[in-house]
């Protein structure tokens, strides 16, 4: 049984490749399907990370702001939200993107304080000291170096301000591979009479068994007491609600994988057929020697998973390669998404293969139900 089995790929295989102009075409054909819908799973799959990043958190900023270049809350409040019950601690943080809407390849810059950075940061290169010793210093998201080629020592403009690279680093979280980290202080101090003393929002980090509701409505009366207007809201609630056109984008793109999904099936039916019509002879052959219906079928479909796992192979395995050497990075708001190449392109690889049994259906069924002298008559009508 086995060793039939591998002779009916061996001859499917050479069946392929024996028309190899059109097999190669539609093998591209179908990588090009792929890529895209391995795209827009990626997509899917790096919203749904940002918005589930595991943590406890809530992020406090102004009320009724634009973008985060809007956002302007003072500094000291720093101190007194951490003795409002349910708060574990609180960073503040100034962020300063290169543009507030939705756009590719937004560089992001974040002032953090020098003593708490970010939780769960892993150093790639550099150093953490070089980091809090140099007024200049900068540490890249990993992501964000690769994609504009940086590594330690180069030099980089955001925000008006010039950075030398001293550290790269990642991190759980989008924001780890795709912000730009500098001491806050030394940010206060670079930007004089540009919000000195004001930040842009306060990260606050919950006790275990805090109910985020009511810690951020707590604070949010707190700080109106003081004659200042806050939102307060979940990490989740706060990506959602500034990336409304990325929540958008990211469903429109589920009707197009489904789209080139559907295009990837028709292609290979269609390169099947048209297989079957040139290939009367030689299944006359087949038919004659003692190839039954179901083997014909078989081979038939063997055909064309051939055809859909290599054409599934090239296009995962090509986008999960442009993913790791130019990882793209869109942004919104400040709030980053990291595209990378994970275990759901497994899936997306065995999806394409499942595509390739379903085109086989028809031209399957065709091939079964075809009669020797059927097919002895137009192997003649060929000659």
């Amino acid at each position: 049984m086995i060793r039939t089995s591998i002779a009916l790929v061996w001859l499917a295989w050479r069946q392929v490749w024996g028309t190899p102009v059109r097999s190669c075409l539609t093998v591209l054909a179908v990588a090009a399907g792929m890529a895209v819908v391995t795209a827009v799973v990626s997509l899917d799959q790096a919203m749904r990370r940002a918005l589930d990043d595991g943590q406890q958190r809530l992020v406090v900023m102004q009320a009724h702001r634009h973008c985060p270049l809007t956002s302007w809350i003072p500094l000291h409040l720093a101190s007194e939200t951490t003795t409002i019950a349910g708060v574990a601690g609180v960073r503040p943080v100034r962020v300063i993107p290169s543009h507030c809407g939705t756009a590719l390849d937004v560089m992001v810059l974040r002032g953090v304080p020098a003593d708490n950075p970010g939780d769960d940061l892993e150093l790639v290169a550099g150093s953490w000291y070089d980091w809090r010793e140099r007024t200049d210093a900068a540490a890249v998201g990993v992501a964000a170096a690769r994609r504009r080629g940086l590594g330690l020592g180069d030099t980089l403009s955001v925000g008006g301000l010039t950075l030398v690279v001293t550290t790269i680093i990642q991190g759980p979280s989008a924001i780890d591979h795709e912000h730009i980290r500098v001491p806050l202080e030394h940010l206060q101090r670079a930007l004089p009479g540009r919000g000195e003393g004001l930040v842009t929002a306060f990260e606050v980090q919950l006790e275990a068994h805090a109910q985020a509701a009511d810690v951020a409505q707590a604070i949010d009366q707190h700080h109106a007491s003081l004659g200042i207007a806050t939102s307060s809201r979940s990490n989740r609630a706060a990506m959602a609600a500034a990336a409304r056109d990325l929540l958008t984008l990211t469903q429109a793109t589920r009707y197009l994988a489904l789209a080139a999904a559907l295009a990837v099936a028709l292609l290979v039916a269609n390169a099947l057929i048209l297989g079957l019509r040139a290939r009367r002879r030689s299944m006359a052959v087949l038919a004659a020697v003692g190839f039954s219906g179901s083997q014909r079928a078989l081979l038939v479909i063997s055909e064309s998973c051939l055809l859909a796992a290599t054409g599934a192979a090239l296009g995962v395995g090509g986008m999960a390669f442009l993913m790791w050497w130019h990882p793209p990075g869109i942004a919104s708001e400040g709030w980053s998404l990291h595209l990378r190449g994970d275990r759901g392109m497994v899936f997306t690889f065995i999806a394409g293969i499942g595509l390739g049994l379903a085109a086989a259906a028809l031209p399957a069924y065709q091939a079964a139900r075809m009669q020797l002298a059927h097919l002895l008559r137009n192997a003649g009508a060929a000659v």
